[in-house]
């Protein structure tokens, strides 16, 4: 029985570091794609790094590396939840996002993050719950279900500040003014919008999320 054991544990903790370095390539991937380290709430999971040269042969076209591995990171998110493993599962998902949203894999976007969601809450991992909220507050956004949108990024609002998570804070909160603006809300849209900008964007260094706000303020 202690063998069995042993053997599921060395299992797990190998298929943990292959999962980890999934990440750390797909994290690489939306580094080049998007100029930076923008627009993901990033937790403590363990990364494994492939060599530098091995990294720029794989990545060469990033893009096509993410959609090319599309079904695969899916997967490795279901894994990593399998294996209660909610900040690695949730790394994975938000990273994933970033492929699923401009190519319109919307399905994709929901399986993943609502499975993430749900290991999330059975850990009791306040972060992830509130990063997979945002995440599918911002899917009903792009779906232009407003209401739906708002409705999701408010909880994740109320929960980035439990944690005091204040990237996480930043991103829901323009989501937020995104939605009022769209929904004619335009006073409470340009308040929202000054409160991130004062409060939390210029401190963040998040140029993406900035250049957002500029072009939709």
């Amino acid at each position: 029985m202690a063998a069995s054991e042993d053997s599921d544990a060395q299992r797990d903790d190998v298929l943990g570091r292959a999962l980890g370095g999934r990440l750390a390539l797909a994290e690489g991937a939306h580094r080049r794609e998007y100029g930076g380290d923008f627009a993901v709430i990033h937790g403590p999971a363990e990364r494994w790094h492939l060599p530098p040269d091995v990294v720029d042969s794989v990545l060469a076209e990033p893009a096509g590396w993410l959609e090319a591995e599309r079904l695969s990171l899916g997967s490795a998110v279901s894994r990593a939840a399998a294996l209660r493993k909610p900040a690695l599962a949730r790394d994975l998902a938000m990273t994933s996002a970033t492929l699923f949203e401009p190519r319109g894999h919307l399905d994709d976007w929901q399986r993943t993050h609502a499975c993430v969601l749900e290991a999330c809450r059975q850990g009791e991992d306040v972060l992830g719950r509130a990063a997979m909220t945002y995440s599918l507050g911002s899917l009903e956004l792009f779906r232009q279900r407003y209401e739906a949108a708002a409705r999701l990024l408010e909880e994740a609002l109320e929960m980035f500040a439990e944690v005091g998570s204040k990237h996480g804070h930043a991103l829901a909160l323009r989501n937020l003014a995104l939605v009022d603006r769209l929904a004619g809300r335009f006073d409470l849209a340009l308040q929202r919008y000054r409160w991130w900008v004062d409060y939390t964007c210029l401190p963040l260094g998040d140029g993406s999320a900035q250049l957002f706000v500029k072009y939709h303020w």
